[in-house]
């Protein structure tokens, strides 16, 4: 009594203050979930360091008294199973916890392995929602546990609080159904990158819908390995025009490679392929493409002199009818001469001469 520092005859609070007092001096242990030491102990702190002191670990919780419930999560003296997680959220109402979250995050390097089997069906869906539905979990644990459920959110959830790189988490486990609401949320709320990836995913409804893209998420499809040139030219039979914005000149290019992919002919979205021509950065990819056309449809002046003022710089000459014009020696130039010559298109003759293609033009056309 004494060294507790409480007058005599206050026995109740002596019996308090010694089992305390034990609990905090004392290196012991009680292995029974309903001790009853446990039940005289008046104050949060000294449950847990009496829990804390265990040296088991308990396997479930049947039996155990629903205070506790948080103390042995936040000090690991529960088994590291999703069934007594969800135990543990059914008996709160359906709420997540910080104890829950952070028991989750400690051990989400064994739960990322566990078969989620459990009776309830409604309370591992709540769940779902509660942990994937926001940014409450990091992002590297985000994407280790969402695989582990069942689950996909419908096409009206609301996740637009998520970050980009949890959605492109969501999306590349096909865990957000494909719908008209989904596909304007990722596209009003996210990356443009995210939104190629829910497309990529969901190739076959994306065509049969009239949803439609900017030239940034169509680059990403266009430049992705997730479906084929033949799916890829699919989608560009169906586009109309090049926008015009920052990713113009990209997407170009990446028209004009993938036509040339497949040696494109007459029944191809050659309008497209011509747009393309002119916003084209690269010189190989515009000049094979402009060859390319002139194989298959048939000479237009007016055409003709569109794509060669696309080229710029010393091509600009091959629309004229006066001057001297000189290119390197390669298969590109050498074919786009000939074409032009053979059709009278301002070009007379072309010899190689000081390793160059000297032209000379026609004087009236």
């Amino acid at each position: 009594v004494s060294l507790l520092g409480v007058e005599s005859g206050e026995d109740e609070v002596v019996g308090y203050r010694f089992i305390e007092f034990l609990i905090i001096n004392i290196n012991c242990a009680f292995h029974n979930k309903r001790s009853c030491f446990f039940s005289a102990l008046r104050k949060a702190f000294f449950k847990k360091q009496y829990i804390k002191k265990q040296y088991c670990t308990i396997k479930d919780l049947n039996g155990v008294n629903p205070e506790v419930e948080g103390i042995l999560f936040s000090t690991d003296h529960i088994a590291v199973l999703w069934e007594n997680i969800f135990d543990s959220f059914s008996h709160n109402k359906k709420q997540i916890d910080d104890y829950h979250t952070e028991f989750i995050i400690r051990h989400c390097d064994e739960l990322r392995y566990q078969t989620i089997e459990y009776n309830n069906e409604d309370i591992v869906m709540s769940a779902f929602d509660l942990l994937f539905a926001n940014n409450s979990l990091p992002e590297d644990v985000y994407a280790k546990l969402l695989p582990s459920f069942p689950f996909e959110f419908a096409n009206d959830d609301d996740l637009s609080e998520l970050s980009s790189p949890r959605m492109d988490v969501v999306i590349s486990n096909n865990k957000l159904e494909y719908g008209d609401d989904s596909y304007a949320l990722v596209q009003e709320h996210f990356s443009p990158y995210t939104l190629s990836l829910f497309i990529l995913n969901n190739f076959k409804a994306f065509m049969d819908s009239d949803h439609t893209a900017n030239n940034e998420v169509y680059c990403h499809i266009l430049e992705s390995d997730k479906i084929d040139i033949i799916s890829k030219i699919q989608l560009l039979e169906l586009i109309t025009e090049i926008d015009n914005d920052s990713f113009a000149s990209r997407f170009a290019d990446s028209i004009c490679r993938c036509y040339l992919e497949i040696n494109f002919t007459a029944d191809n979205n050659y309008d497209l392929i011509i747009n393309a021509i002119n916003l084209c950065t690269s010189w190989e990819l515009k000049i094979r493409s402009i060859n390319r056309i002139n194989q298959i449809l048939t000479y237009s002046k007016s055409r003709e002199t569109q794509m060669i003022a696309s080229l710029g710089g010393e091509y600009l000459k091959l629309n004229t009818t006066y001057g001297a014009a000189s290119f390197d020696i390669n298969e590109h130039n050498r074919e786009l001469l000939s074409f032009l010559k053979s059709n009278r298109h301002f070009v007379s003759e072309f010899k190689e001469r000081d390793n160059q293609f000297k032209v000379s033009f026609l004087h009236s056309c």
